[in-house]
Order: structure tokens, then C-alpha cells, then sequence
């Protein structure tokens, strides 16, 4: 690999070619890519006289916009190490991440609150300190770009490594499928703390196109502002699809620009998927799977969306999967297996804990002699057209007397009835089964009779829920926006 396989040397030729051409918006301002290369090379500058070197962590802790942008490239270019935060968290999360990262700086929008971090505390945009130092040359391919911290089914978050090449090698994969150009102009709604939202802007500086960033909360605001700034693509979790798509059945509206949407994060409520191609009409539709410790995996192409709704579909240029069975063998067709991953985009394992990535990133004879893969825990099936099918998380399927059982398909048929707007099906357990279905639903004036009428009709009996919780309100999600089966299985207790 050579330096142009980084990030940092796509945003230097954009710099070099289309210095005025609108890299990042944000409602404030607008920055080209010449003048966001120019503000990374000054606030990189700013954290060597921090006393930052290269290899040392930087929390990054940025409202959405382009400051957050800007600290994202300083920090790679001087060769350190990003460590993104959400805005979201709350002051145990931050800690824990601080402390484990082993952060040497924070970059903050909020310095007050970081009044005890023991660490230099940088704000973007800030007056140099004195004369700048030389930046170090840029770093190789093969260094460490950034860690994404991730909450697993137990314990504290863990620390997920990736490469520079790994980054701006996904970000072309990403671009190919998704047919990105300088033209696009994507509408970020995603936090650039989790990969899939940091692809939005990795992808727009390899094609050299425009993220526009904003503080969005209300989906009316969503729509305005793909109007307004004539957004072609919008990237969004299973919850952005089911506010966007009941907005837009109640009051459809034009979206004259749009050429693409995607979803990741988590697989789509039949409801959604039906949806879709009504209210996005003529819109190509992208359903994408991954996971932070392989990047991007696999996409369903647009054109098999009509006879393949909610299938993950095959690897994406660069990635190789398998399925494989409990046995170690490759799964036959409509077998169902763990997902694995192989190729250019899998992290070299978690921050510090070489246990943990023993577990999660070990050889899959399968997949090759020697080949060292990510053991995904999902599980799926490939279909007589290769086509892949997500069923269930590994940790969230269910033995319920003896049956296997996807919490999804549960979950599908209790939102399918109209009863509900959410539902989250859990396993607790059960002193003859071994497992017992539990579930939680969110909605107007729940009519728990109905409900279980519909579901004595819908399910076969080993999946009819034994435990109905009604939630005050909507289900707690993570903060990528994927249902929170730990709360809901605390709640239920």
C-alpha cells in the first residue's frame, strides 16, 4: 500500500482538484475541500504543541457539524488516533472510554465539561500556541486510524481498531455499490461516532462529494432539509425509515434530488420494507449489513429489492463472507450458520484486550487454511441465488423446547398485526422449556387481548410470548439506534 490509500490522500487531491467544491455543511457555514484540508493541517498543528505524537489517542468529543470533521482529518494527520464519542453520552460512558483508550487529548466543542480529565483539552477553531512545529510525515496504510468503541451483550464497551487503509479501502467498496460521484450530496443523520455514520463522509472525500451535517431531530426537519440542500442520497437505522416512511404515507411529498437511500444498523419491519418503494418512488433502495469490527459486508442491489425485501444480499467488492455451520463446515443452501468475514475491512482485533479479540477474530478453516476471519455471531441463510437472509443474533436466538427461534420473526408478526408500533421479543427462562418468549410492545392503547388473539393466530405455540410487557412510551434503543434487548430484558426481569 502506498500513502494514496489513505483518507488523508484522497482529501488532499480533492483539495488539489476542487479546492471550492463543498466538502461539509452545517447550517453555519460551508467548507470546501481546500479550506478543510488547510483547517486540519492548522488544528493538527494545534495538538503537536498540545503534545500530541503520532500513535497516541484523541477523544473527539464535536456536535455534528464541520468542526467535528475537521478534528476527525487533524487527528489522522498528525498520526494519532481517533477515538469519536457521541454526543449522547453520558459522563460514566465518556469516562470509561477516556480511560481505557488511554487518551493523551480531548478535542471538545464543551471544554467545561472535561474539568477533570487529566488530559490537554483542545477546542477546534482556537489561535495557534506560538510558532506551529513541523507535522510528521503522514501515516502509512497500516497504521491504526481510529477506534469506534462498541457495547457487546455484556460488559463495558470495547475499543474496535481500524487501519487507514481499512477505511479508505471500505470507503471505495462503499462508493462502487452505492455509485457515488462528485455530484452527491449526502444528508448525515448519523453520529460520525459509529462507522456507519463515519462512511457517510469517508465515501464523500474519496468521490469528493458534500456531507451535510445538521442537528436534526424532528423527521419533518429531515425532509425540509433534503429539499432545501437538494440531498441525492440519506443514509438511516430501522428507526429513521419507520418515522420517515409514516410521515410520508400521511403526506407525501416530492423529493425531487434524492437518487438513493440505505439502511444498516438492523433489519427493517415488513411494514417498512413495503413502504419504501411507495413514499421513495423511483428511488433506488440499498439494504446493507455490517458490523463495527468488519466494516461493510454485504449490500442487497436496488433491482432485487422487488423480489427480495429485507435480504442482506452478497459481499461488497473487497469483502468475502461465509456461512458457516456449528461444526465448522460450510452451511449448504438454506442452512442456517454464522455469518463470517474475511478480507481487507476486518479490524486487527479490540483495543487492549487480546482475549476478547482471540475470541472474536481466529482462523475459520472454511474460510481458507489459515485464514484469519471475524466470527460475526449473526446468524443467516443463503438462499438458492446466494442471496443472504439475516435471521437472528447468535446471543439473542432462543431454545424454547427444543425449537430455535429468531426474536424477529416474532417481533414482525406482532407489528404486522397494527396493534402496536414497536415490539422487542426476548428469552427468559423456564423451568420446562428452558427458555420462554417475553416480549415488550410500545403503542397507543395497547389492547392486550387482541394482541394475543392475533399472535394465537399468527405463530405456531412454541412462540407465543409467555410474558407481555406494555412500555410507557417507545422501546429504549442503543444509540445506533438497534433495539435494546438488555433493558428490555432487565425490565422484565
Amino acid at each position: 500500500m502506498s500513502h494514496g490509500d489513505t483518507l488523508l490522500f484522497l482529501l488532499q487531491r480533492a483539495a488539489q482538484d476542487r479546492p471550492e467544491h463543498p466538502a461539509v455543511e452545517d447550517g453555519a457555514r460551508t467548507l470546501g475541500y481546500g479550506a478543510l484540508h488547510a483547517a486540519a493541517e492548522a488544528l493538527a498543528a494545534r495538538l503537536l504543541g498540545a503534545g500530541v505524537v503520532p500513535g497516541a489517542r484523541v477523544l473527539l468529543h464535536l456536535r455534528p457539524g464541520a468542526d467535528e470533521v475537521i478534528a476527525w482529518f487533524a487527528v489522522m494527520r498528525l498520526g494519532a488516533i481517533a477515538v469519536p464519542t457521541h454526543q449522547a453520552w453520558r459522563a460514566r460512558q465518556l469516562r470509561h472510554v477516556l480511560e481505557d483508550s488511554g487518551a493523551s487529548a480531548v478535542v471538545s466543542d464543551a471544554p467545561g465539561r472535561w474539568p477533570d480529565a487529566g488530559v490537554a483539552v483542545v477546542t477546534p477553531g482556537g489561535p495557534p500556541a506560538g510558532d506551529p512545529l513541523p507535522l510528521p510525515a503522514p501515516p502509512e496504510p497500516d497504521a491504526l486510524a481510529a477506534i469506534f468503541y462498541t457495547s457487546g451483550s455484556t460488559g463495558s464497551p470495547k475499543g474496535v481498531t481500524h487501519t487507514h487503509g481499512a477505511l479508505a479501502a471500505c470507503a471505495r467498496s462503499i462508493t462502487q455499490t452505492l455509485g457515488n460521484t462528485p455530484d452527491d450530496r449526502l444528508l448525515g443523520l448519523l453520529p460520525l461516532a459509529f462507522h456507519y455514520g463515519f462512511s457517510q463522509l469517508s465515501t464523500m472525500v474519496t468521490v469528493g462529494g458534500t456531507l451535510i451535517l445538521e442537528p436534526l431531530v424532528m423527521p419533518a426537519a429531515v425532509l425540509d432539509r433534503a429539499v432545501e440542500h437538494r440531498v441525492t442520497g440519506i443514509a438511516g437505522v430501522p428507526a429513521t425509515w419507520a418515522l420517515l416512511t409514516g410521515m410520508l404515507q400521511e403526506a407525501p411529498r416530492a423529493l425531487p434530488d434524492l437518487r438513493y437511500v440505505t439502511n444498516a444498523g438492523g433489519a427493517l419491519s415488513p411494514r417498512v420494507l413495503q413502504a419504501l418503494p411507495e413514499v421513495f418512488p423511483g428511488v433506488d433502495i440499498h439494504l446493507l449489513y455490517g458490523m463495527t469490527e468488519a466494516l461493510r459486508s454485504t449490500a442487497l442491489p436496488p433491482g432485487r429489492f422487488a423480489e427480495k425485501p429485507g435480504a442482506i444480499g452478497c459481499a461488497v467488492p473487497g469483502a468475502e463472507v461465509f456461512v458457516v455451520a456449528e461444526d465448522g463446515r460450510l452451511c449448504d443452501t438454506g442452512q442456517l450458520g454464522e455469518l463470517v468475514h474475511r478480507g481487507a475491512f476486518v479490524s486487527p482485533g479490540y483495543w487492549r484486550q487480546p482475549e476478547a479479540s482471540a475470541r472474536k477474530f481466529r482462523p475459520c478453516p472454511a474460510a481458507g487454511e489459515g485464514a484469519r476471519v471475524c466470527w460475526s455471531g449473526d446468524l443467516v441463510r443463503r438462499d438458492a441465488e446466494g442471496i443472504l437472509w439475516f435471521v437472528s443474533r447468535k446471543d439473542a436466538l432462543m431454545k424454547v423446547g427444543g425449537y430455535r427461534v429468531g426474536p424477529g420473526e416474532i417481533e414482525d408478526a406482532l407489528v404486522d398485526t397494527g396493534l402496536v408500533d414497536e415490539a422487542v421479543a426476548v428469552g427468559v427462562p423456564h423451568p420446562v422449556t428452558g427458555q420462554a418468549v417475553a416480549v415488550a410492545v410500545s403503542g397507543p392503547d395497547v389492547d392486550e387481548a387482541a394482541l394475543k388473539r392475533a399472535w394465537q393466530r399468527d405463530l405456531p405455540r412454541y412462540m407465543w410470548p409467555q410474558r407481555l410487557l406494555v412500555w410507557p412510551g417507545p422501546l429504549p434503543r442503543t444509540a445506533t439506534g438497534k433495539p435494546d434487548r438488555a433493558a428490555v430484558r432487565a425490565a422484565l426481569g
